[in-house]
């Protein structure tokens, strides 16, 4: 089963305005799709729902629907604003996370309501598609609805149902999401260059078999012993994001408890080892070298009897407070899943476990399943062409996709088509301190980060002039109060700060974007010379 969330967004004239909403949204129920040609859709409910004047929604009509794929389905939910002088003209669709299942205009992935986002394209009279997927043990069908498939047959559908309702098509196509969200963003832009003209994406699980099949297998098996218990706590974490900020901290130029240039960062798990100078507090050190060791390797790469890097990807300092998922059971057993289910083409036991799981064999049979699933944005070539534009961020503090899968990945397109080729329409931010799903958590609570990146990508669409910087707000999350903003600059720049005018660190004129210098880099965060 396939899930996806659909927006319309425009101040074009319809054949509906003015006339009752209930009617508006029950005329619903006679869409069919494109006319049999792709995507065959059967309505299944259609809701009015009132508009609300403290939040801002409009008068929109909630639809379920359901499209035939592959002979297998794909659900949709679609938001449409109720009356024509409300739509603007834009279809929005809006990926998912992680293996997906939910729906509502609140679930966007990494712009859902925490955030203050929660319909937020449905305001702007915008439209918008969420995708989800059922069982893929043994069912290639929806792995292939799962990889991409889903993606672009509710882009069909939804633009045939913004053009059915309206009575006109709309004028622009835009694409939005973060983690698995990601992924399809870019997979859609490189299978189907003509679905949208500008993407929103992030944190992308870019390379889904490397990330689901090495780097989370080796995470679990670095983080526990033999029996399978737990080498590093809770406390031992935060001691070791102490330990990484003292360490590397300030190194923008303010001390702020975000890491930037973060693969560059030196701190090494036994300064804190617990004795000599080192506090006895297990906030503060750890207490034993076999944690040492597995802080060690939580920043290390996987290897085998060929290679001592399968990957050339890590976890960075700064990236502590995200590793639960990985040092807990429920880590592990998120892996074995994934493991059992999604990564190879033929499904393992049901009770197979990592112990089985063999570093000179295992790696080696992900490749037909990768390149089903993988995001290859080195060759967007048709999209660049007709015109399209992409903005694209990442966290360096990210423990569920390490930012080194979307850094190597951008550096591959420079290589191919140049720097100045590829930030024509593609352009890269990546926000020292932010952690999956836009967020950065330390230990008094966590931070959103957020901005309207559907104002960034418009104006650029609009004028052809990128975004050099985004401007981000920092959001308590708690009590929900902004905490100041930052500026950040599209790669290969970084942000510096360097002060000199009121307003601190909230004011864009004190930083200034850097290309770091050769000291400063690293194998894992490459840039171009």
């Amino acid at each position: 089963m396939q899930l996806f969330l659909l927006f319309g967004y425009g101040a074009l004239a319809s054949a509906y305005t003015g006339s009752n909403v209930p009617a508006d949204c029950d005329i619903l129920y006679q869409f069919t799709g494109d006319n049999g040609l792709e995507a065959p859709t059967k309505v299944i409910k259609v809701t009015s729902v009132a508009a609300n004047a403290t939040t801002g929604v409009p008068a929109h009509c909630y639809v379920e629907a359901q499209i035939d794929s592959l002979g297998g389905t794909t659900n949709t939910v679609t938001y449409l604003p109720a009356r024509g002088e409300d739509w603007v003209g834009t279809f929005v669709s809006s990926g998912c996370g992680g293996s997906c299942g939910a729906t509502g205009l609140d679930y966007i992935y990494g712009y859902g309501s925490p955030l203050g986002y929660g319909k937020d394209a449905l305001k702007k009279g915008f439209g918008d598609t969420l995708s989800t997927w059922g069982s893929m043990r043994n069912n290639i069908v929806n792995k292939i609805n799962w990889a991409y498939l889903s993606t672009h047959l509710t882009a069909v559908s939804g633009k045939a149902m913004v053009k059915f309702y309206y009575g006109t098509p709309a004028k622009r196509s835009l694409f939005r999401g973060g983690s698995t969200g990601g992924r399809q963003a870019l997979v859609a832009a490189a299978r189907y260059p003509h679905d949208f003209d500008g993407i929103i994406t992030a944190y992308g699980a870019l390379n889904q078999t490397g990330i689901a099949g090495l780097q989370k297998v080796y995470l679990s098996e670095v983080s526990m012993y033999p029996n399978r218990t737990q080498i590093l706590s809770s406390s031992d974490i935060t001691a070791l994001n102490k330990g990484a900020l003292a360490a590397c901290d300030g190194n923008d130029g303010l001390v702020d408890g975000y890491i930037d240039l973060s693969y560059r960062c030196d701190f090494d798990p036994i300064d804190i080892l617990c004795g000599g100078d080192n506090a006895t507090s297990s906030t503060n050190c750890l207490s034993s070298m076999d944690k040492v060791t597995a802080a060690r390797g939580m920043y290390g790469y996987p290897s085998n009897s060929f290679s001592d890097k399968l990957i050339p990807v890590r976890f960075p300092p700064g990236s502590e407070l995200s590793w639960g998922m990985w040092t807990t059971k429920e880590g592990v057993d998120t892996t074995e899943s994934s493991l059992r289910n999604l990564a190879f083409q033929e499904a393992l036991p049901l009770n197979w476990t990592l112990d089985a799981y063999d570093w000179d064999y295992h790696p080696y049979q992900l490749g037909i399943m990768e390149d089903i699933y993988t995001a290859d944005f080195t060759g967007l070539r048709l999209f660049r062409e007709r015109g399209g534009k992409i903005i694209h961020y990442q966290g360096w503090a990210d423990a569920s996709v390490a930012a080194g899968w979307t850094v190597q990945l951008y550096q591959k397109a420079v290589e191919e088509i140049g720097l100045e080729r590829l930030t024509d329409f593609h352009r890269m931010f990546i926000y020292p301190g932010m952690a999956h799903i836009d967020i950065h958590r330390n230990e008094n609570g966590t931070v959103g980060w957020r901005t309207d990146y559907f104002d960034y990508l418009t104006e650029w669409l609009d004028t052809g002039v990128a975004p050099d910087m985004l401007v981000i707000e920092h959001w308590n999350m708690t009590s929900l109060e902004t905490m100041g903003k930052r500026p950040y600059f599209a790669y290969p720049k970084t942000p510096k700060y360097v002060g000199g005018k009121c307003g601190g660190p909230s004011n864009p004129a004190n930083w200034v974007g850097v290309i770091p210098d050769e000291t400063e880099r690293g194998e894992d965060y490459p840039w171009p010379n």
